[in-house]
């Protein structure tokens, strides 16, 4: 019997569908979800190979890039609380 479930909210494509299997599995179980943000900001930060006087351009891209990264998981984490009152699934 699981009493307790790790899902990891990373604001990817497959986030929605983690959210479902947890909440399935939640149901089953009688379990209690605890959800963490998962964010590789270091391969974020990573925009290639700069060309001569291209660092302005570059840092924009980096900013960009975390951006609308915080903006997926702060998404994903509205919809995991969301779905979780719905089902009347405890989280943590």
């Amino acid at each position: 019997m699981i009493k307790r479930i790790l899902l990891g909210l990373g604001g990817t494509p497959f986030t929605d569908v983690a959210i479902e299997r947890a909440l399935e599995l939640a149901k089953v179980h009688g379990a209690m979800i605890t959800a963490v943000t998962v964010i590789d900001t270091k391969q974020l930060k990573q925009v290639g190979p700069i060309p001569p006087g291209g660092g302005a351009y570059a840092a924009k891209l980096r900013d960009m890039r975390l951006t609308v990264t915080e903006e997926r998981i702060e998404s994903a984490i509205e919809r995991f609380e969301k779905k979780c009152d719905e089902s009347n699934i405890p989280t943590k």
